[in-house]
C-alpha cells in the first residue's frame, strides 16, 4: 500500500506538471508507455494466456483505464490538484458502493466512516475554493469625469 500511494502521489505531480504543456493525449500515451516495464516485467514470471472471455474483459478495462487517464490528464490541466484529488478519492466510496450492489460485499465500519470522511472532505474543498476570489490581474479602475 505504501508503494502505490508513493506512485500514485508521483504519478499525479507528474501529470499535473505535463498538464501544463502538453495535451491530454500525449500524457495519456507517455503515462501507458512508462507504467508498461513495470507490469510486463513481473508479469512475465506468473504468465498465463487468457482465454477469449478474459482477452474481451481486458480490453474493456484498458479502455476504460485509458478513458479514465485521459479525463485525470484534462482535469489537471483545467484545476488545481487540491480540488481534483480529494474528488478522485470518492472513486473509493463508488467502489464500495459496486461491491456492495454486485458481489454483496458488506462494507466495514471502516469503510464507512473513511467514506464519509472523504466525502465532508470533498465537500469542504469545494466549497472553500468556490469562495476564493478569481486569481488573475486586478481590473483597471475606472476614470469617469
Amino acid at each position: 500500500m505504501l508503494v502505490a500511494s508513493v506512485a500514485g502521489a508521483g504519478s499525479a505531480v507528474l501529470v499535473r506538471f505535463f498538464a501544463r504543456t502538453d495535451p491530454p493525449d500525449t500524457i495519456t500515451m507517455y503515462y501507458a508507455l512508462c507504467t508498461t516495464p513495470f507490469i510486463v516485467i513481473p508479469a512475465m514470471f506468473v504468465w498465463v494466456t487468457p482465454t477469449w472471455g478474459q482477452t474481451g474483459w481486458m480490453m474493456l478495462i484498458g479502455l476504460f483505464g485509458t478513458f479514465g487517464q485521459r479525463m485525470m490528464s484534462r482535469a489537471f490541466a483545467a484545476a488545481d490538484a487540491s480540488i481534483i484529488m480529494p474528488v478522485d478519492f470518492c472513486r473509493l466510496v463508488f467502489a464500495a458502493l459496486f461491491g456492495f450492489l454486485l458481489f454483496s460485499e458488506i462494507p466495514s465500519i471502516y469503510t464507512a466512516v473513511g467514506g464519509a470522511l472523504i466525502f465532508s472532505a470533498t465537500v469542504y474543498i469545494t466549497r472553500r475554493e468556490s469562495a476564493k476570489p478569481a486569481a488573475g490581474p486586478a481590473a483597471p479602475a475606472s476614470r469617469e469625469g
